[in-house]
């Protein structure tokens, strides 16, 4: 779970391959979710759906692939 300023910002579930997002800015929260991946935490981190929708169609697609994502086969994907 991603915390802004106190406020619950993102939630990825079922080992990361789908994203809950709350009303908080991704600017404030994306940046946190690409860590666990560039620091090691994870392998990668391949998100299929985000809020229920293709990770690819999702709003904050773009936001994420700014972030460090890339558009991959199964949807957006950060790694090491």
């Amino acid at each position: 779970m991603f915390l802004a300023d106190g406020e619950v910002a993102a939630h990825p579930e079922r080992g990361a391959r789908s994203l809950l997002t709350f009303d908080v800015d991704p600017d404030r929260w994306v940046d946190a979710l690409v860590s666990l991946a560039k620091d090691g935490r994870l392998r990668r981190i391949e998100l299929t759906r985000i809020d229920g929708v293709p990770a690819a169609a999702s709003p904050l697609a773009d936001a994420l692939r700014v972030g460090g994502f890339a558009d991959g086969y199964r949807g957006l994907t950060a790694r090491a």
